[in-house]
């Protein structure tokens, strides 16, 4: 950067900062230009050697000059074609695989939920046969408290009767 004619040079302390700022608006942002497209330097060279050839040692030596640039231009679009096309299959493989992995999560959750209402229906399979047991023992000894365990021990035989929740 140069600096205006006649303007001195900043302080040595100076960092230029005041602290007085303010944030601009988007409007004063400049777009970025595109990329310059693919033959604008074979095209230069190729107007150079064409244009003065005895500076790339004569017409035999331009014509060589000529086809080195003309043949690694064609590779370099060769290999960007065959890299878009690497990058398609990428892409691809990218998404399939966050598929697999999204239907692998909802599995693996599923499985655990199975898991836990599993062990409950078996706790309670367990539990509810005892009490019912225990109730009629109890019902044949005329306790009263045996209808209360007995009807909690079919409650929780009726639990096995629920079905789990399908994702």
């Amino acid at each position: 950067m140069e600096l205006p004619v006649g303007a001195p040079p900043p302080a040595e302390d100076d960092n230029g900062v005041s602290g007085e700022q303010q944030p601009g608006s988007s409007g004063n942002v400049a777009p970025t230009p595109p990329p310059l497209e693919g033959d604008l330097l074979p095209r230069t060279f190729m107007g150079v050697i064409t244009g003065n050839p005895e500076t790339f040692g004569g017409p035999q030596m331009a014509a060589v000059m000529a086809a080195m640039i003309s043949d690694a231009s064609y590779d370099k679009a060769q290999a960007r074609l065959s890299v878009d096309a690497i990058q398609a299959k990428l892409d691809s493989a990218n998404a399939e695989i966050s598929d697999w992995k999204e239907k692998y999560g909802r599995l693996e959750e599923r499985l655990d939920s199975a898991s836990t209402l599993g062990t409950i229906k078996k706790s309670c399979t367990f539990f509810g046969t005892i009490a019912v047991g225990f109730a009629i023992e109890l019902y044949k000894s005329h306790y009263t408290i045996s209808v209360l365990l007995g009807l909690c021990g079919l409650g929780m035989l009726s639990i096995n009767l629920v079905r789990g929740k399908r994702s």
